[in-house]
């Protein structure tokens, strides 16, 4: 019964045939990333969007009790992942970043559209610079997409709701 629930979200019942949702219902969404207010362009996928507390335990001796106090925070390494299309703005930040023996921090915008372009929301993160690119897999074989990744690492997330400031 839930699995018929569940298709009747999804799907619109047509004089008894089962039709597709039209496009403009299903939500979609581009991602662009902005270092410093140069864009490094649209990525498919996002993720490391998280922050993490650590909680840090103190027993009590006397009544055996245990506190909760929040410890140190942590961010998850961003990791933007998009259609590898010979644009060179990962691979240049990268080798000019990490790779040149020293890292130069920078502050930047990951900026979340709606299918109509309208900005939906902003994550900001400070004091990022590049840990790892990964190039796309070239197979002559296959159909696949080419596709590439950067991850990130950051010393700090905000993140800004539609209408919010960058």
């Amino acid at each position: 019964m839930r699995t018929l629930l569940a298709i009747g979200l999804l799907c619109t019942v047509v004089q008894g045939r089962v039709a597709a949702a039209p496009q403009s219902e299903l939500p979609r969404y581009s991602f662009t990333v902005e270092i410093e207010g140069k864009s490094l362009g649209t990525f498919r996928q996002v993720s490391g969007l998280a922050v993490e507390t650590e909680v840090i335990e103190f027993r009590d001796g006397g009544g055996g009790t245990t506190v909760f106090f929040p410890g140190n925070t942590k961010y998850s390494t961003v990791k933007l992942t998009r259609a590898f299309n010979g644009d060179s703005a990962l691979w240049d930040w990268y080798t000019t970043s990490a790779q040149a023996g020293h890292v130069e921090r920078v502050d930047g915008t990951i900026t979340v559209f709606d299918r109509s372009g309208q900005p939906v929301a902003h994550y900001n993160f400070t004091n990022a610079w590049p840990r790892k690119y990964e190039g796309p897999t070239l197979n002559a074989d296959s159909n696949d997409v080419p596709i590439e990744t950067l991850e990130i690492v950051h010393a700090g997330l905000q993140f800004s709701p539609r209408g919010g400031t960058r």
